[in-house]
């Protein structure tokens, strides 16, 4: 168990000098992301005056939204995989003495440890700004990181889809029009009309979005949060699952020739 965690710490910090080396990406996201929270709020004055939310709710809501949706480029999971797999280094990975997904995972822990510097400041701005509570504050911490696990899963997923089809960009498509759709990116669940909201609410997308932005703004009872928790980690046991077996049922069959 201690080799296997000192194995993983030193992909995290591979990746974490392999970021730094590059700091432009984590820069830009200082000048853009308030450039294109600025153009949403536009939108967003317009939107207030023909709906009962909350102006500052949604300017919250929105600067989350900026957030996690450039946190990491889940769907580059998907492409690196149909990669390995299209290219042959999968194969390298059945020889070493850790699983396929870990250094997939420990690339994405890292780029979150450096992408802190952009998230912190922002959630303590809105905490301020929309004088949040400790607990909904710890409640969304507990939220997001759940949410985040299932994103990952879920581009996981995609990408084994490649060991049957012979190219994943449909998939990753699909994918990408469902999180948008189904993960409150676009619009609040609040202003969905009500079949819509029954119907997104049953998808996992809600989970690294809309469900951890609102714990934090809204709060949510006791209850109800540990109902919300339950229904989650059934949704990382199943996507954990799917994978295992399109993992298991494809690699033996997987066949590559290199040159």
């Amino acid at each position: 168990m201690k080799e296997s965690m000192v194995k993983y710490f030193v992909l995290i910090k591979t990746y974490i000098k392999y970021y730094h080396k590059y700091p432009m990406s984590i820069f830009l996201k200082l000048i853009y992301m308030p450039i294109q929270l600025l153009m949403y709020m536009f939108l967003w004055i317009a939107i207030s005056k023909y709906s009962e939310i909350d102006l500052k709710y949604l300017i919250c809501y929105y600067l989350f939204v900026i957030l996690l949706t450039n946190a990491f480029p889940f769907a580059h999971i998907a492409s690196y995989i149909h990669n390995d797999i299209f290219e042959g280094r999968i194969f390298n990975f059945l020889v070493r003495p850790v699983s396929y997904i870990v250094p997939y995972a420990a690339r994405y822990i890292s780029w979150m440890l450096c992408y802190s510097i952009v998230f912190f400041p922002s959630v303590l701005f809105v905490i301020i700004y929309a004088k949040i509570k400790l607990l909904n504050v710890l409640l969304f911490c507990v939220s997001l990181l759940i949410g985040l696990m299932i994103e990952f899963l879920i581009w996981i997923n995609a990408g084994f889809t490649s060991m049957r089809i012979e190219k994943v960009k449909g998939v990753i498509m699909v994918t990408m029009v469902l999180k948008s759709l189904s993960s409150g990116n676009l619009i609040p669940f609040q202003l969905l009309p009500d079949n819509v909201r029954r119907i997104v609410e049953c998808l996992p997308f809600k989970y690294y979005i809309s469900e951890p932005i609102n714990v934090l703004l809204q709060g949510k009872e006791p209850d109800l949060f540990f109902e919300y928790i339950v229904s989650a980690v059934i949704w990382i046991i199943a996507l954990c699952l799917i994978a295992a077996l399109q993992w298991n049922c494809n690699i033996k069959h997987l066949q590559m020739n290199i040159s």
